[in-house]
């Protein structure tokens, strides 16, 4: 039984027995008592108010004196450890211990570029105010990959803040411009390029305004390792330019190939005989064959080919003329259905010179669910798609004279394409590489490594070794946490694999920095918007309009109480 039901009782008590002994003679003198009880119960618990929550000022890296004068009015404002040198603000190690002595339900107010990935769980689940600053002008997304393959190309792409007809130019690690191009109206760009050799290497991206002044750059950094040579069986039903060209490309990548090719009559061009059978197969990581080499193949071995498949097999099957019934008959076993496509046969790659000729697929498109594109046109319609079968990879191709790129001068165009072709189809045989989730890694935030094994550790850039504990609740990723303290070069060991990467300092490349914190800030507030309503709070109201009423009620009611008994003591006696 709580205080406050006692206290009711016993005032509720007080005032039937004050009632009673009045009677009900005397209405004005029973309302008052009723009155003073109720104020008298209120005065003790005063009803409960609603008002708005306490507000919380949080100063985050970028804050301006200029933003503090204008919001900080009477509000209590801690300062996070990236917010610059201020003034009447106190220092506090993160959010988390800002808010313990706020109550849950207080709002918070972030000023500056936001909040950092260390305080995002603090906040999540508060009602969040955020007003961005305007992002700097130059580089404010990079999006690059942290480990290539010498040979193949390599894309880094991102947007441009505030500067209109901007160029921006791709620097080799000689400083040497590989590649330049024009941002669109968005800001956005894509540029590539290939890692010569094995190593770490440090590209930049310039940017330029319209009177070619350089404006911003960032450095791209990143690791070029040797890939795996795949071993590929070709096979084809008869020569012709398409092979020609995709052989010499292979036999110039490094790729270890077989081929046999039908010459008609029972005749074959071979390098060397290959049995097909599974133990053949086990010895080779992708098997490229057109349409007619799949039909001399017969049912027994396409059995022998499936089962490969679902061993880890790569297989891709160029179609460059008429497919039969059987022929999509056959290919629904490997899930992907084949259909007639009415649309134009002529089409141009993505990525490719304005002078290069049209190019000519074959009729067919692709229906599978899960298949996904290998290669598109500059009207983003799939060329080539391939599926998961089992632990390998089956993918059609129909784009029919991509030989023509070569004779054309995009040679490289070309290599890029089925480069790319291989690598997703062929078997993995190497141990996969750990992998950075996220983009731009900074020092003292956390960042997250991922397809790790026990007792993988990372080395940073002073030679420093930490062992890395892998989180339980990744579900079988192998995913671990990591907190760099010195910018540079990193690398994280697991097995037999290792991946290196570069650490940014916290003042590199603001506008990175300052792009990434709007963006998770902002996220975390459309977020909170769904979960939270209007920030409220309740609190007992003012108890002295009640104490004044229960003084009030009190002394009239006594007042009254002492007149009737005066005029009952001055009434003579009766008889």
């Amino acid at each position: 039984m709580t205080l406050q039901l006692l206290a009711g009782i016993g005032i509720g008590l007080a005032v039937l027995l004050a009632m009673l002994r009045i009677g009900m003679r005397r209405p004005a003198l029973l309302g008052l008592q009723l009155v003073a009880g109720l104020a008298l119960y209120f005065t003790l618990f005063p009803p409960m108010v609603e008002h708005e929550a306490e507000s919380l000022l949080v100063a985050t890296a970028g804050t301006t004196a200029t933003q503090l004068s204008a919001h900080a009015r009477g509000a209590k404002l801690p300062a996070l450890p990236e917010a610059p040198l201020l003034a009447d603000v106190e220092r506090v190690p993160d959010l988390a211990t800002a808010l313990r002595r706020l109550p849950p339900n207080a709002r918070l107010r972030i000023l500056g570029d936001g909040l950092v990935q260390r305080d995002i769980d603090a906040a999540r689940g508060r009602a969040l105010a955020f007003e961005p600053k305007a992002l700097p002008r130059g580089f404010i997304e990079v999006i690059a990959p942290s480990q290539v393959t010498v040979g193949t190309h390599w894309s880094a792409s991102g947007t441009i803040n505030s500067i209109t007809d901007a160029t921006v130019e791709l620097l080799d690690p000689s400083g040497a411009v590989v590649m330049r191009g024009k941002a669109d109206a968005q800001g956005r760009f894509t540029l590539g390029s290939s890692a010569p050799a094995p190593g770490r290497m440090r590209y930049g991206l310039r940017v330029r305004d319209a009177k070619g002044r350089a404006v911003d750059s960032v450095n791209v950094d990143m690791q070029a390792v040797e890939g795996s040579k795949p071993r590929v069986l070709m096979m084809a039903g008869g020569p012709g330019p398409e092979l020609k060209y995709l052989r010499r490309w292979a036999m110039d990548a490094g790729v270890q190939l077989r081929t046999q090719v039908s010459l008609g009559g029972g005749l074959r061009l071979v390098d060397a005989p290959v049995v097909f059978d599974a133990a053949t197969l086990q010895g080779f990581d992708l098997v490229v064959l057109d349409e007619r080499a799949w039909r001399e193949l017969g049912e027994s071995r396409r059995a022998v080919l499936r089962e490969a498949v679902a061993n880890g097999l790569g297989v891709l099957l160029r179609i460059t003329g008429p497919l039969s019934g059987s022929d999509i008959s056959q290919l629904r076993s490997f899930g992907l259905d084949v259909k007639q496509d009415d649309a134009p046969t002529t089409v141009t790659l993505a990525g490719v010179a304005e002078e290069t000729p049209s190019l000519v697929r074959q009729p067919v498109r692709v229906a599978a669910g899960d298949a996904q594109s290998l290669l598109v046109d500059a009207s983003g319609k799939p060329l080539a798609a391939w599926r998961n079968v089992g632990r390998g990879r089956v993918g059609l191709w129909w784009l029919g004279d991509s030989f023509r790129l070569v004779l054309s001068g995009q040679a490289s165009r070309h290599g890029r394409a089925w480069s790319e072709a291989f690598t997703t189809l062929a078997r993995a045989n190497a141990e996969p590489s750990p992998v950075l989730v996220g983009e731009d890694p900074r020092i003292q935030q956390r960042l997250v490594l991922c397809r790790l094994r026990d007792g993988a550790t990372v080395i940073d850039a002073r030679g420093d070794s930490t062992r890395l504990v892998i989180d339980a609740a990744t579900a079988g990723k192998g995913c671990a946490a990591y907190w760099p303290s010195t910018p540079g070069w990193h690398r994280v060991r697991s097995g037999d694999a290792a991946m290196d990467w570069v650490v940014r300092d916290a003042n590199e490349a603001p506008g990175l920095s300052a792009r990434r914190l709007r963006d998770q800030t902002l996220a975390l507030v459309a977020t909170d918007a769904v979960t939270t309503t209007v920030s409220k709070t309740q609190s007992p109201g003012p108890r002295w309009p009640w104490f004044v009423g229960w003084l009030m009620a009190s002394g009239l009611g006594w007042w009254l109480e002492r007149r009737w008994m005066r005029r009952v003591r001055n009434q003579p006696p009766v008889g």
